[in-house]
């Protein structure tokens, strides 16, 4: 009746008609609780392990700032040649021609995705106010 298993007595299955219950013998269920993580003895070292997280994670800001795309400077540009990087298995180092008095060059992961003889000589958009970042 209330979610719960009901057992029956062996004494009270044996009768034919239907079963009635004298309140008078009727036990009250004692719930079983439910909260295991309470009684673990590294409980209160999980909660504050949980809230450094918290203080430790940045103040994101919210989702509802609108994406400004005429900030990003993108440029067709031509990949000139197309090489394996050296140091890394996964990369490929580019040197793009942007329209600029030199070419670009371009570290990108597209090893996985793009096998080398189609890198070569092929248009490209490129992003041309990204910060240029060191790599290893």
């Amino acid at each position: 009746m209330n979610g719960r298993k009901q057992v029956i007595s062996s004494s009270e299955s044996k009768s034919d008609g239907p079963i009635k219950s004298d309140p008078a013998k009727a036990q009250p269920v004692t719930p079983i609780p439910v909260n295991t993580k309470a009684a673990t003895p590294g409980a209160k070292d999980n909660k504050k392990k949980a809230a450094k997280k918290q203080q430790a994670r940045p103040a994101q800001q919210p989702a509802s700032l609108p994406v400004d795309v005429s900030r990003l400077d993108m440029r067709v540009g031509f990949i000139r040649s197309a090489k394996q990087h050296p140091d890394a298995d996964g990369l490929y180092l580019e040197e793009i021609d942007c329209g600029e008095a030199e070419p670009r060059q371009v570290i990108s992961g597209l090893v996985r995705h793009i096998p080398i003889d189609q890198m070569q000589q092929r248009p490209c958009v490129v992003l041309c106010n990204l910060k240029p970042a060191k790599m290893r």
